[in-house]
């Protein structure tokens, strides 16, 4: 390859065909035909984009199967399992490349979805990708750097990855009435604190170590239900 020169990013198929090995080396089952087509293309536009602008530093396809793809997918069985319904409204705060929220709402196709991102380049390829998949009728991505949890829309979710002050947020989204559950990606340690801070004000929270990445983990929260 030429010096400077961009790798060619990695085919939807190619992308598939690492994502049938991921799932199947974690036994995961594999997600049905329309839902892993709406993963892959959403991972393939993000490669695909990434030649342009700096959307992710993960270059190689495997591992953004890894820690994009896989790890939001996480996400839609930690919620199957504690018996999320069929319908619902996610918030997404700072919503990046779209994982998890994309991720998510691949899982749960009757869900609709509003997305906080900040950076302009990242919003137009959340936007493009939306567009993309077929989903303008129940995505809406919304260019706003969110200050407080009260300023939400109600909703029965929310998540965020990689996101300042989780302990701060993780609070007020559950005491604001923004959401009763709240999702969000943190490492393993970041995970206990969060907990930690949840149990002192009531609300109950799970841990779910991530298959996906060694050093993370899931935190499922939810406000008690006599709570304010």
């Amino acid at each position: 390859m030429a010096p400077g020169r961009q790798p060619t990013p990695p085919s939807q198929e190619e992308l598939l065909e690492l994502t049938r090995r991921a799932f199947a080396s974690r036994g995961l089952a594999l997600p049905p035909k329309n839902t892993i087509g709406a993963l892959t293309l959403h991972l393939a536009e993000l490669y695909r984009w990434n030649t342009r602008i700096n959307l992710t530093a993960i270059r190689d396809g495997s591992t953004g199967v890894l820690r994009h793809l896989l790890e939001s997918w996480e996400g839609v069985v930690a919620l199957r399992e504690a018996g999320a319904g069929d319908h619902g409204l996610l918030v997404d705060l700072g919503s990046g490349n779209g994982y998890p929220a994309l991720g998510v709402l691949a899982g749960f196709p009757e869900w609709r979805g509003v997305l906080y991102e900040s950076v302009g380049r990242k919003v137009d390829f959340l936007r493009s990708t939306v567009q993309r998949l077929g989903w303008t009728d129940r995505v809406e991505v919304r260019q706003e750097r969110i200050r407080n949890a009260a300023d939400l829309p109600t909703a029965d979710i929310v998540t965020f990855r990689a996101f300042p002050h989780p302990e701060t947020w993780a609070r007020e989204v559950l005491q604001t009435r923004a959401a009763p559950t709240l999702l969000t990606w943190l490492s393993a340690q970041d995970a206990r604190q969060v907990a930690e801070t949840l149990d002192r004000i009531g609300c109950s929270s799970h841990i779910l170590p991530l298959r996906s990445h060694a050093k993370g983990a899931l935190l499922l929260a939810r406000r008690p239900a006599n709570g304010p």
